[in-house]
């Protein structure tokens, strides 16, 4: 006869996971619908070549005027052109 075991503590609960900063990973604001930045990639890579760098000036003011609103305004904000030498952007 096998010996009978008492049933232990149930298992200790995971604690809820911290709330997510940031967008959600789902969320591409560049890439949607089969497209970048709303063109056709095949049409990026034959204006532009390959490879080829897709930025959305729109969705980049969002996310600066975004995190413009979430930090106290006597926050400065600074991006450094070492991270991304694109004229474009930097402005």
């Amino acid at each position: 006869m096998s010996p009978v075991r008492e049933p232990g503590p149930p298992p200790a609960r995971q604690p809820a996971p911290a709330a997510r900063r940031g967008r959600p990973p789902a969320r591409n604001e560049v890439y949607r619908n089969g497209r970048l930045a709303g063109l056709a990639p095949a049409e990026i890579a034959e204006r532009f070549g390959t490879p080829a760098y897709v930025y959305d000036l729109d969705v980049v003011g969002r996310q600066v005027e975004s995190l413009r609103a979430a930090l106290p305004a006597r926050f400065d904000l600074a991006y450094a052109v070492k991270a991304n030498p694109n004229l474009a952007v930097c402005a």
